[in-house]
């Protein structure tokens, strides 16, 4: 332990967080009159009522929260032996936010009688035991483990989204909540928080023995007298606790918990006493000087970007250099059961059948202030977002499975490898700067922003020959949160356009013209041309780097040109229906459940049912809850989301062979 280190940066990060704070008050108030309004401000002063029970509160809490979220971390990383352990990285603190958001849009006096402390317990106890649940068949590894927790976080912070734009669309203090805001209007947050998180800190003391032995393997620790699995429930079950208090006070805050035990450690903090002391306080720091400099970049006046949204600039770089490190999760079981179609050509068929079917019936049977109708009359009215939902999740599909053979991994996606959020992050700069009326320059904005999210994620996930599936997905997951903070500056920078903003980000298709659908249409056969132009790629590089190079595959060439197609598809589709959840990764399963497993007819297989997927999911979000719409991106993420889960908790997983 280096102690003067350590102190040396708890005391640059304290003198700089105050230097900024001093610099607010300083605007705020005349230097004789910061004491007086600290302890007994004028009642008729604004600026002294201001800095008492708004300025001053605020940082306790902050200081506070941090310390709880430090905490929770360091509790998680220990008892998992997972450096990337922490509230957000596993879905506690999703968990708890969404069960908030449920209790305040659907059952706003169930906050007063139970309690949003209660409310925010359960939600995180439930998004554990399922993220837990979710890696026990891969033995808890650390890989398996962030990549449960983090697919409950995306799931959960979807539908907290949905609730969200369905209970008030222009109400951004419920978002900026959901963001992880520490705006105080008095002392109270403070005290029940305190009240609440240090029984909670006292409990952690007694368990400093039982953590140190936690370092030690299996045998060592029952050699000592130390019955494992007890201590680490009740670890696991404070660092809930601390991280459901903080959420239920301030929202969601993520990646404190992974920066403070991780700068702990690299100030010489080995043992976990020491790393105990020092991550609280650290943790307590990083979240005071985010506040200061969120503040102090955007203004005090008003709260354009909530705090918690902004600690992922300091987490999401930090997956970065961690993931690398990571132990790899149990190798996949190559005893996997491979589903083959005895008559490909029938099931495509019905594939083509029931897409055809659908449409039809999508384009004629609707709800109308009489009833269920079957009209030719709203044909001239639903074809467009029809459509472009259909030409959406076709091109959705498709790059679904090309990354799936690029990165050999089952799990990939476009939405959790981050592509996804590089499009909606790039069309929202393009048309920032030129406009929305420049569709092409929007699409080339797009574009650039998926493939350098793309080529960011392969170059951190493993180069040339030796990319590591699992560290793809992982790093993908991160680019995620990281865009998502360029999301939520467009969502707060929007001002009255920020509802429409959102429904776009949660797939609403009723703003798709006929000329955007017609021209998704036809880029369709051109990424079908090129698909099979490099048939051969996608049938050699799920073999492996060093295998595929070994039969001639020039292996970088190969994932250059599959990384622009899929970027190139991803962005298209992003323009038209935001960035969608789940059916890029759904429609993948889908076609190998029904037996595709050659390059060229699982992208077929795929594209038909990531197209029938979006057509039902656009037409029952126009019919279902009329007049009413709901988001068509929203609903296949609330079907895709269990499904996914689904196959997660009950496949043996397998690398994707090529056939």
């Amino acid at each position: 332990m280096r102690p003067a280190l350590s102190l040396s940066v708890v005391l640059y990060l304290a003198a700089l967080a105050a230097a900024l704070l001093l610099h607010r008050i300083a605007v705020l108030l005349p230097g004789g009159a910061w004491l007086a309004a600290a302890f007994h401000p004028d009642a008729t002063s604004v600026a002294q009522l201001t800095l008492h029970f708004s300025l001053l509160p605020r940082v306790a809490v902050a200081l506070l929260a941090g310390a709880a979220l430090g905490l929770s971390g360091v509790l998680l990383q220990q008892v998992l032996r997972n450096p990337l352990a922490e509230p957000a990285t596993l879905g506690i603190s999703a968990g708890a936010g969404l069960a908030i958001t449920l209790a305040d849009a659907l059952a706003p006096g169930l906050a007063a009688s139970w309690g949003r402390p209660f409310i925010a317990l359960t939600g995180a106890l439930l998004a554990a035991v399922l993220a837990f649940g979710l890696s026990a068949k891969q033995r808890f590894s650390p890989i398996a483990i962030l990549l449960a927790g983090l697919l409950v976080s995306l799931y959960a912070g979807a539908v907290s989204a949905g609730v969200q734009l369905l209970a008030n669309p222009y109400d951004l203090s419920f978002y900026l909540w959901g963001g992880g805001s520490l705006v105080q209007q008095d002392w109270s947050l403070f005290r029940s928080l305190l009240v609440r998180l240090l029984p909670v800190g006292l409990a952690v003391i007694v368990l400093v023995r039982p953590l140190t032995v936690m370092g030690l393997d299996e045998a060592g620790a029952k050699g000592l007298g130390l019955a494992l699995a007890p201590a680490r429930l009740a670890t696991l079950g404070l660092a809930t606790c601390l991280a459901a208090f903080v959420v239920s006070a301030v929202g969601v805050i993520g990646f404190v918990g992974l920066a403070a035990p991780a700068l702990a450690r690299a100030c010489g903090a080995r043992r976990i006493g020491q790393q105990l002391l020092w991550s609280p306080l650290l943790g307590a720091l990083i979240l005071w000087l985010t506040d200061e400099i969120v503040l102090t970049a955007f203004g005090a006046g008003r709260e354009f970007l909530p705090t918690g949204a902004a600690t992922a600039l300091i987490g999401a770089p930090l997956i970065f250099v961690l993931a690398p490190r990571l132990r790899a999760a149990v190798a996949y079981a190559r005893t996997a059961t491979i589903i083959r179609a005895r008559h490909p050509g029938l099931i495509l068929l019905l594939w083509v059948e029931l897409f055809l079917g659908a449409g039809y019936g999508a384009l004629h049977l609707g709800r109308m202030p009489q009833g269920w109708v079957w009209t030719d009359a709203m044909v001239a009215l639903r074809w467009p977002h029809l459509l472009g939902a259909a030409a959406a999740g076709m091109l959705l599909a498709a790059a679904g499975v090309l990354l799936q053979r690029l990165t050999g991994n089952p799990m990939a996606s476009p939405d959790l490898l981050g592509i996804s959020e590089g499009a909606a992050c790039g069309r929202i700069v393009a048309t920032a700067i030129v406009g929305p009326a420049a569709a092409g320059l929007v699409w080339l904005g797009s574009s650039l922003g998926a493939m350098m999210v793309l080529a960011l994620v392969l170059a951190l996930g493993g180069r040339g020959r030796r990319a590591q599936p699992d560290r793809l997905l992982l790093v993908g997951i991160a680019a995620n949160a990281l865009g998502g903070v360029l999301v939520t500056l467009a969502l707060l920078a929007a001002g009255p356009a920020a509802g429409s903003l959102r429904a776009w980000m949660l797939g609403d298709t009723g703003l798709i013209t006929g000329p955007a659908a017609i021209t998704a249409v036809a880029l369709v056969p051109v990424a079908a041309a090129a698909l099979v132009a490099m048939r051969r790629w996608l049938a050699l590089l799920p073999l492996g780097g060093f295998a595929a190079g070994n039969l001639g595959l020039s292996v970088a060439t190969a994932r250059g040109l599959l990384l622009l197609a899929a970027g190139l598809m991803t962005a298209t589709a992003t323009l038209l229906v935001g960035p969608l959840g789940f059916v890029g990764l759904m429609s993948g399963h889908l076609a190998r459940i029904s037996g595709f497993h050659r390059p060229l007819p699982q992208v077929l297989a795929a594209s038909l049912s990531g197209g029938l997927i979006m057509l039902l999911a656009d037409w029952a979000g126009h019919n279902l809850a009329a007049p009413d719409m709901l988001p068509a991106g929203l609903l296949a993420t609330l079907i895709g989301g269990p499904y996914l889960l689904g196959i997660i908790l009950v496949r043996r997983s397998s690398r994707i062979g090529a056939s």
